[in-house]
């Protein structure tokens, strides 16, 4: 099994096997990911942990439409979008992250080195 992190409000798009998409009709199922729980990550961040069976390669995430606030991403990123025309780098960094590719998938020691449990902070 392989390992990764994800912050909440982050959702799993797409799965890659060894070099292409994931293929269900090939595999005749999806692919096996499982969330394990919420952690802190160096005493610092909560993000959620997900088990993904050997065969997945890469994982692709994106923010989730909607946010724990119930403002959707559009709604929170209007006053926020970044004038491509603009010399202030402070605006363009500003720009919402749409999608990102996770490539370095963790094994269970690489993430035991990493975990706090949420109940052994009290």
């Amino acid at each position: 099994m392989k390992y990764f992190f994800l912050a909440e409000g982050w959702q799993i798009k797409r799965v890659w096997e060894a070099g292409q998409l994931w293929n269900e009709i090939a595999w005749r199922r999806k692919p096996y990911i499982e969330a394990m729980g919420k952690y802190m990550i160096d005493r610092t961040e909560e993000m959620l942990l997900f088990k993904v069976e050997d065969a997945v390669g890469m994982i692709e995430v994106m923010p989730s439409p909607q946010d724990s606030t119930g403002q959707s991403n559009n709604q929170r990123n209007q006053s926020n979008q970044p004038n491509p025309t603009s010399n202030n780098p402070d605006q363009q960094l500003s720009a919402p992250i749409h999608q990102v590719r996770i490539t370095r998938l963790l094994t269970a020691e690489q993430v035991l080195e990493r975990i706090t449990p949420i109940d052994q902070l009290n």
